[in-house]
């Protein structure tokens, strides 16, 4: 078997879906290769985890994206498509729903994994584009989805065929912890830092109501700037901007409650981590899964955010700390690698028997 991922940047850098990306590798090793499509130099994505098997697409030049826009994308969908065929895999990995479109031969099989939330999906990801949509619908060969939540929506408000979804979580490749976990006032954040979405700004302004604790962010992006002048400007000292990191484990046991403060997600790993070494999960609904991730093993806050709400979580699960770290480890349990390896392991021999049937 030959499993093809296709990724806009390095999995060896920072973010959600490469973190994916590295959990697949570790899965299927030498069955799984990279294509990566943004191949140009981008300091928002450092490389740092190493990744075998990841090969780059060619740099395109101005005169490329000039004719590519004026054929209406068709010169980099055909560029791909050879490519892809090179590789010649029985299976390719789609992160982005236009990645349908570089997938010309009927005989490889396409999986779609839902990276974000239904609204931004069809808004950002498919630019409310209808005939991608519908293409989706009779192409992909099954569409992964993170949670019942998001499987619910998605059938639904598309009509999506049923008997071409499938839900798996995300797993994540740190242990679990197995001894009770001692509490501390350090907050910690682990995201790329895009205010857009991540809205790491409402934590900043809250951290002055929260005096006695510390936050801790670790990421790197095109904001880092725009937060570190908010930091001075809004005159606040119990915060501090690490950078990105590859000792995730090491980070998270060094602190207590992990806070998410996004606007949107899909299904987010570094939740998934924090879990897996005991913390507390201080979350806003404003994503499906948010209520597959924090069952009585953290404060679920409402979409709306609301600063006061945001202290009085933190102080709530300080206070019963035991209760909430037990119970956050438990919840862990869910996203063991051999969980989830076994069920992408149903998912491709399904597919595979499928192809040999007719």
């Amino acid at each position: 078997m030959k499993i093809l991922f296709l990724s806009e940047h390095h999995p060896g850098s920072q973010g959600g879906i490469q973190t994916f990306g590295r959990v697949l590798k570790q899965f299927f090793k030498e069955e799984l290769f990279f294509l990566i499509f943004n191949s140009k130099e981008n300091k928002d994505f450092k490389e740092i985890f190493f990744v075998e098997n990841v090969y780059k697409m060619a740099k395109e030049n101005v005169f490329f994206k000039i004719l590519n826009k004026l054929l209406k994308n068709k010169l980099r969908e055909n560029l791909y498509n050879r490519k892809i065929n090179k590789f010649l895999p029985d299976i390719v990995i789609l992160g982005f729903p236009n990645e349908i479109n570089y997938i010309k031969n009927e005989k490889i099989k396409t999986i779609l994994v839902q990276h974000t939330n239904y609204e931004t999906f069809i808004s950002v990801f498919c630019n409310n584009n209808l005939d991608l949509i519908k293409k989706l619908k009779e192409k992909l060969d099954m569409f992964v989805f993170l949670s019942e939540y998001d499987r619910k929506k998605f059938v639904k408000n598309l009509n999506f065929p049923l008997e071409k979804t499938i839900v798996i979580r995300h797993s994540c490749q740190v242990e679990l912890l197995t001894e009770n976990k001692e509490k501390n006032k350090n907050l910690i954040m682990i995201c790329r830092l895009e205010n857009k979405s991540k809205r790491i700004d409402l934590a900043i302004r809250a951290m002055k109501k929260l005096k006695d604790f510390t936050l801790n962010i670790y990421g790197d992006g095109p904001d880092k700037e725009f937060l570190e002048n908010l930091i001075k400007e809004e005159n606040v000292e119990n915060i501090i901007l690490h950078g990105g990191t590859n000792q995730v484990k090491e980070k998270l046991d060094e602190n207590s409650i992990f806070i998410m403060t996004s606007d949107f997600e899909g299904y987010p790993i570094s939740t998934i981590e924090a879990m897996r070494r005991g913390l507390p999960i201080i979350l806003r609904n404003t994503f499906e899964a948010a209520e597959d991730i924090v069952i009585d093993n953290g404060v679920l806050l409402e979409k709306e955010w609301n600063e006061d709400k945001f202290v009085e979580a933190v102080n709530k699960i300080y206070e019963n700390y035991e209760y909430y770290s037990k119970n956050v480890i438990e919840k862990g349990r869910r996203y063991d690698l051999e969980t989830i390896k076994s069920q992408w392991e149903e998912l491709f021999k399904k597919l595979l028997q499928k192809e040999d049937k007719i």
